[in-house]
């Protein structure tokens, strides 16, 4: 593959890198942690430090721009997209469906696993056509388009260069299209992640896979690991559908119990 860095990558079970399961497994790690501190605050009604602070927003986003980065990587080195892509949709339909019947109140509908479900389906059938453009303009497309679009739903913003412009209340009075991030005042999800911005990111992660197979990285990108946190990146799906209910469960058992 050696100067064809816009073919599709080629990658297999014998050269991974454990390195991206190791940045996934922090932070699928750190997002225990940061629902932990969500079911403290805002279930369990006990105040934590940094909780609703600039500073944790921060981080947040960022961890999760990480996580979707790796994702997208990930997703262009599997050889069955659309079979995982399927899966993961299933799974976040019936999350949706399990919170909206026994936790009304924290819902979740078009969560992280719904999201990278539907990007998957979407980038199964268009992976040869994405990967015929050069990663380097579709990496920096991407993350502009990131850039532009990073308040289209909180803020209903979007960022043209040095200005910005706030989109008209009408576009944002009903729900059908929350899947893209246009969504109601009254909407509300306890883990929402629309294809706009989000998606932006997982492909831009996809379009970084030609150099990172390319070994045009450093070399200590392909070498270095942690094997306790490598495990868990490679099993982030199950720690993602079980650490929920497990962390819930371990803190409803200590209030009842000690207070």
């Amino acid at each position: 593959m050696q100067g064809c860095d816009h073919l599709e990558p080629a990658f297999n079970k014998y050269n991974r890198i454990n390195f991206l399961d190791t940045v996934r497994g922090i932070c699928i790690l750190l997002m225990v942690v940061y629902h932990t501190m969500y079911n403290l605050n805002e279930i369990f009604d006990v105040p934590t430090i940094l909780w609703d602070t600039p500073l944790l927003d921060f981080l947040h986003y960022f961890v999760i721009g990480i996580f979707l980065l790796i994702s997208g990587i990930c997703t262009a080195f599997s050889h069955n997209v659309f079979k995982r892509g399927l899966l993961l949709f299933i799974l976040g339909g019936l999350l949706t469906l399990f919170t909206w019947i026994f936790l009304p109140d924290e819902r979740i509908i078009f969560g992280i696993l719904s999201f990278l479900g539907t990007m998957m389906l979407l980038f199964a059938p268009l992976r040869r056509q994405f990967y015929k453009v050069p990663w380097y303009i579709s990496f920096f497309v991407l993350i502009l388009l990131l850039l532009i679009f990073k308040d289209f739903n909180s803020k209903h913003q979007i960022h043209l260069f040095f200005s910005t412009v706030t989109l008209p209340d009408t576009l944002y009075q009903n729900d059908w299209l929350f899947f893209l991030g246009i969504t109601s005042p009254d909407f509300f999800s306890a883990d929402y992640f629309p294809l706009i911005p989000f998606g932006f990111a997982f492909l831009a992660g996809a379009a970084l896979s030609v150099p990172i197979t390319n070994r045009k990285f450093p070399g200590w990108f392909y070498t270095l690991s942690c094997r306790p946190i490598d495990f868990v990146g490679r099993h982030t799906l199950i720690v993602y559908v079980l650490h929920q209910p497990i962390v819930f469960g371990i803190l409803w058992l200590y209030f009842r119990l000690f207070s």
